[in-house]
């Protein structure tokens, strides 16, 4: 799990957000508790819809909260 955090961190640094959320997606699995990651992913990308269950279950949920457009 750790190497793929690794892999994962790397690509994000690098822009190339699918390799992120390959490695991050993979790394979830096997440590469930680490939703920030992902969801810092996703919010980098803008896909904030996305982000934002992440971003509850991490325990952020006034990120998560600010994140939401209204409407």
């Amino acid at each position: 799990m750790h190497t793929r955090l690794r892999r994962g961190y790397i690509a994000l640094t690098s822009n190339r957000f699918q390799d992120v959320e390959t490695y991050l997606a993979k790394a979830t699995e096997l440590a469930p508790d680490d939703k920030f990651s992902l969801a810092d992913t996703l919010v980098r990308q803008d896909k904030l819809d996305r982000a934002v269950p992440f971003l509850e279950k991490a325990g952020n949920k006034p990120y998560a909260t600010h994140t939401r457009f209204p409407g």
